[in-house]
């Protein structure tokens, strides 16, 4: 059984594996609003820059409107005291509100994943389905995620500006805002997307937050989080995937479930094979003369 905390760059498939998250940072877009009040009361003209921070966590959480076992997890996340760790909400299915092609790739092509609800801990542990959602807390509590990369990131109006050190890595900025309806609450929800080229890009100031995402390119094997089941979980039917995804279930695997399942069909087999062998044998009649 896969164990239920480990680093943030760990994990079965050997540390730094393939894909993995480098840095996060964090810009509060309530910054821009206190620059235009402060630009409105004052006759400066020049802008006020808004920097980020780093969060102890960062849980990536993919659900769907149609999932009924979403809706408590998204409470659960809703009600969460604000604390180090980031909660981002992610639709990968167009079928949904909000739903972005950039949150579809890094649900089905990043961390290949295949159900809801799903809670990704720092791009490197998951917890699926209802039941080990429950556990986040205690995750998180026993998770370090040691991120390093960034040396700055800078908001002037909508131009992100970033800096750091490192080759060859992917830089992805997401708009994110909170809302709620009748029914469901969504937490800091990805509502638009924008890849970091050339350390700047312009971003959607429409939404709570910036969250900024170094990562080296590359599929992330998850590791379980949870030594529990994955109860209600459930498999988005709508999203086409590649053969690459059920890799994991190899030929050894296919053939004990082979093996298990003619050990359950023998009893019966054989009942089968008895009777109608009956049913052919001769029946012999006396006739009385």
């Amino acid at each position: 059984m896969i164990p239920s905390s480990s680093d943030a760059h760990g994990g079965l498939y050997g540390e730094h594996a393939d894909g993995y998250i480098i840095d996060v940072l964090i810009i509060d877009l309530s910054c821009q609003e206190n620059n235009t009040s402060q630009e409105n009361n004052t006759s400066q003209e020049n802008d006020i820059s808004c920097t980020g921070w780093k969060p102890h966590n960062l849980v990536e959480y993919f659900g769907s409107d149609n999932c009924e076992p979403c809706t408590p997890v998204e409470e659960q996340l809703a009600q969460r005291e604000e604390d180090t760790t980031f909660i981002m909400t992610h639709h990968p299915s167009p079928s949904n509100d909000f739903w972005l092609q950039a949150s579809k790739a890094r649900f089905q092509d990043i961390y290949l994943l295949w159900g809801y609800p799903s809670l990704v801990i720092d791009g490197h542990s998951l917890l699926a389905g209802k039941t080990q959602a429950e556990e986040l807390d205690a995750v998180i509590s026993n998770s370090s995620s040691n991120y390093s990369g960034f040396t700055s990131a800078e908001l002037i109006g909508n131009n992100l500006t970033v800096s750091h050190t490192l080759e060859n890595v992917s830089i992805d900025a997401w708009t994110v805002k909170s809302y709620s309806n009748e029914t469901r609450q969504y937490t800091n929800m990805a509502v638009n997307h924008s890849l970091v080229e050339n350390n700047s890009t312009e971003v959607n100031l429409d939404g709570d937050h910036i969250v900024i995402v170094m990562s080296e390119p590359g599929e992330v094997y998850l590791d379980s989080a949870s030594n529990s089941p994955a109860i209600e979980y459930i498999p988005d039917g709508g999203l086409e995937y590649d053969e690459t995804i059920f890799e994991a279930v190899d030929t050894s695997t296919l053939l004990i479930l082979i093996i298990l399942l003619s050990i359950l069909i023998l009893p019966a087999s054989m009942q089968l094979i008895q009777l109608m062998k009956t049913e052919k044998a001769p029946i012999n009649v006396s006739e009385e003369e």
